[in-house]
């Protein structure tokens, strides 16, 4: 699927109706996402260069993939409604919002140590915080543009959350997959639960 194949023609014009509160919201929610999307894209690319299983690496570059589509479509639903300098500022508050870097603190830290080091317990944190993120983070984030709807407004844009959040159950259930085979191939990855404990 693709962002312009949903309309945002009636967002556009149920935008101004919304409350202030609900403006807030809708601009500091759909810029977390898309900060978060951004820093998923990144690992997910990085981490098809670990893994040497040939069908392991296609399902990864179809992830990245659709990562980089869904920060398409947060790009497209702001663009649908806002000028493009308050669009950048909105990115900009994702970035530097204290509320928002301690949200994503923990992913972020664990992002990087697998960075730095990329060993198969660093692999395996980076894969179970990408559960965390895509499990957790991305869907109480869904929920406030579900609730819009619930409501008939801004339905454009949360059937484009029902077709990122389609393709996040995916990712989630395939990298649940992936950290198994890691924590099998790998057992002192966990040994005496250090590994749960630290995620914990």
């Amino acid at each position: 699927w693709r962002p312009s194949e949903i309309s945002m023609a009636d967002d556009r014009k149920q935008f101004p109706e919304l409350s202030k509160a609900e403006v807030k919201a809708f601009k500091r929610i759909n810029g977390l996402l898309a900060s978060l999307d951004s820093v998923q894209t990144r690992l997910i690319t990085e981490l098809s260069l670990v893994f040497t299983d040939p069908s392991v690496q296609s399902i990864v570059g179809v992830i990245a993939q659709q990562e980089a589509t869904h920060n398409e479509s947060y790009s497209y639903i702001f663009s649908s409604l806002v000028e493009l300098k308050e669009q950048n500022e909105i990115y900009d508050m994702a970035r530097t919002d204290p509320s928002v870097i301690r949200r994503n603190k923990l992913i972020i830290d664990i992002y990087e140590e697998y960075r730095e080091n990329p060993t198969p317990y660093t692999v395996a944190k980076a894969l179970a915080a990408s559960i965390i993120l895509e499990g957790i983070n991305f869907y109480s984030g869904f929920a406030f543009f579900y609730h819009l709807a619930n409501r008939q407004k801004m339905v454009g844009t949360s059937t484009m959350f029902m077709y990122i959040q389609k393709d996040e159950m995916q990712h989630g259930y395939f990298v649940a997959m992936l950290l198994r085979a890691v924590l099998t191939e790998n057992p002192d990855i966990d040994k005496d639960g250090k590994f749960t404990k630290e995620l914990i």
